[in-house]
C-alpha cells in the first residue's frame, strides 16, 4: 500500500461522505413528503422516482469531484472507465422507504488499483455517516471498532436470508436452525446498514444472499476497516469481494468456525 493510495483514499472518503450526505437530506425530504414506488422485477423489488433521480445526482457529482471515473449505479448500470469506480447505491432499502419505515440509507464505495479504498454509508433518517478509507473507519467523525459477541448464543445476526424468491427445504431448515442458534435475528431491510452495524458493533454477526456490488461494497470496507471480517462465500466464485452474491461478514473475534453459520461460510 502506497501512500499515495492512502492519500487518494481520504480524498475519495471525504468525497462519498460529502455526496452521500447531500444525497440522504434529498432522500430524506422526500421520505417525509411520502413516496409512490413501481414493481422494477417483480413485486418483491420495488423502485421510486427518488431512486432514478438520487443516482443521477449522484453520477453528477461523483464524475465532477473526480473528473473520468467510472460510476456503476443500481438504477442506470455503468457508466465510464476510469482508474476509479464509484459503486453506488442512491437508496438502500427501497421497500422500506416505500412503506414509509425509517430505515434505509444512500451508500456509495469508491475502488481503485483493484480494491475498496473508501465508503461512506449514510442513514438520514438519524443523521449518521458511516465512513472509511484505509486509515480506519468512523461514525460521525468517532473512530469504529467492530467488537461484541463471541458465539450464536449471545449473538444478534442480521439477514434477508432467505429471501423472496422460491425456497428450497434446505433454505427453511437453516433459517430455522440460525434462529434457534442465533440471540437475536432480525430482518432488518438494507443490507448497506446491516453490514455498517457490524462495523458499529450493533450487528455481531450479517449473512447476506443475492446481493449486488453496490449493495456490499461501502460495507465490506467499513467492516475491514473497523476490525472485523468480511468473507465472500465460496461458491461464488468471485474474483473481487463485492462481486460475490453471498457472504458473511462478522465482528472481531466471533467464533465463525462454531456457528450455524459454520457449514455455509465453507461451503455456500
Amino acid at each position: 500500500m502506497t501512500e499515495e493510495l492512502v492519500a487518494l483514499s481520504a480524498r475519495l472518503r471525504a468525497t462519498a461522505a460529502d455526496a452521500a450526505v447531500e444525497a440522504g437530506e434529498r432522500v430524506l425530504a422526500a421520505f417525509r413528503e411520502g413516496v409512490v414506488a413501481e414493481q422494477k422485477s417483480g413485486a418483491h423489488d420495488l423502485v421510486t422516482e427518488h431512486d432514478r433521480r438520487t443516482e443521477a445526482f449522484l453520477r453528477a457529482r461523483l464524475t465532477a469531484a473526480f473528473p473520468g471515473s467510472a460510476v456503476h449505479g443500481e438504477e442506470d448500470g455503468r457508466v465510464g472507465e476510469g482508474e476509479i469506480t464509484w459503486y453506488v447505491d442512491p437508496i438502500d432499502g427501497t421497500n422500506n422507504f416505500a412503506a414509509g419505515v425509517p430505515f434505509f440509507c444512500v451508500s456509495i464505495a469508491a475502488v481503485a488499483e483493484g480494491r475498496v479504498v473508501a465508503g461512506a454509508v449514510v442513514d438520514p433518517v438519524r443523521s449518521e455517516v458511516f465512513a472509511a478509507d484505509l486509515a480506519g473507519a468512523s461514525l460521525n467523525g468517532r473512530s469504529l471498532a467492530a467488537a461484541g459477541a463471541s458465539c450464536d448464543a449471545g449473538a444478534l445476526l442480521a439477514t434477508e436470508f432467505p429471501g423472496h424468491r422460491p425456497w428450497s427445504g434446505d433454505d427453511g431448515a437453516l433459517f430455522v436452525e440460525l434462529v434457534r442458534s442465533f440471540g437475536t435475528v432480525r430482518r432488518l431491510g438494507s443490507g448497506a446498514l446491516a453490514l455498517a452495524y457490524v462495523a458499529a458493533g450493533r450487528v455481531d454477526v450479517t449473512f447476506g444472499v443475492r446481493t449486488n456490488p453496490w449493495d456490499v461494497a461501502a460495507g465490506i470496507l467499513l467492516v475491514q476497516a473497523a476490525g472485523g471480517t468480511y468473507l465472500p462465500l465460496p461458491s461464488s466464485h468471485a474474483e473481487r469481494p463485492w462481486e460475490a452474491p453471498a457472504y458473511v461478514a462478522h465482528v472481531a473475534g466471533f467464533d465463525l468456525d462454531g456457528s450455524a453459520l459454520a457449514e455455509v461460510s465453507a461451503s455456500e
